[in-house]
């Protein structure tokens, strides 16, 4: 049963493969860090021809990876992301971001400095990579030129150097300390020894220290911005 189903997976991506081939002869989706025939597939088939949008901020408002404004009077906030668009194409976008920042070193960089610097989560952190990947992809197919890896100075690299720039990075980042669950305060209805004791229990941190954050801001200080 397993067999089958691995037969018939290979076969279905033989066959994405052929189609990609004939949508994007120059594989230039295809060129962008960590992404495959399938991913690319998946990304050019919702998001179509990336020369009928008039410009590139359309192309990133089509994928729905974009802030969402909320205006009152005097007042705006950002609320996550719109999601307009396809989900389909959000889905591949996300996954080949989450490829693309380990080969990328100025996508790499952006995300560090989201998680690690500006205190963001992962998802958050992630779901920024997208907007700036379709960016370059659409920037692109719209040059007739395949996807141009660089190092944080703007230089041109190669797949197997911005790898190794990235790894050495991840490896030199410290581990963020496992989170520290708050004890709840008692009951101010309990009284005697066990009621004091808690009230006299040390309470650590649930986030680093301020210190801590501007060390790490020094060991990776931030390279080419990626906006």
């Amino acid at each position: 049963m397993l067999r089958r189903l691995d037969d018939e997976i290979t076969a279905a991506d033989k066959r994405i493969a052929v189609l990609y081939d004939e949508a994007d002869p120059k594989g230039i989706v295809a060129s962008a860090p960590g992404i495959g025939p399938v991913l690319s597939a998946a990304i050019l088939a919702n998001a179509g021809n990336f020369n009928r949008f008039a410009n590139l901020a359309g192309v990133r408002s089509f994928t729905g990876f974009v802030p969402k404004i909320d205006q009152s009077g005097l007042v705006a906030a950002h609320k996550g992301i719109t999601k307009a668009g396809d989900a389909g194409l959000r889905q591949a976008l996300y996954l080949a971001a989450d490829h693309a920042r380990h080969i990328d070193p100025t996508l790499a960089q952006r995300y560090y400095r989201l998680v690690m610097v500006e205190g963001k989560h992962h998802n958050s952190a992630l779901c920024s990579i997208p907007a700036v990947l379709i960016t370059r992809i659409a920037a692109s197919w719209r040059k007739g030129e395949l996807y141009k890896l660089r190092d944080e100075d703007g230089e041109e690299i190669t797949e197997a150097e911005g790898k190794a720039a990235c790894t050495d990075r991840s490896r030199s980042t410290p581990r963020s300390e496992p989170p520290v669950v708050a004890t709840p305060r008692p009951n101010s209805s309990r009284t005697g020894r066990w009621a004091e004791a808690e009230r006299s229990r040390p309470r650590r941190s649930l986030r680093h220290s301020t210190r801590h954050e501007k060390k790490l801001a020094k060991m990776w200080p931030e390279g080419l911005d990626c906006r």
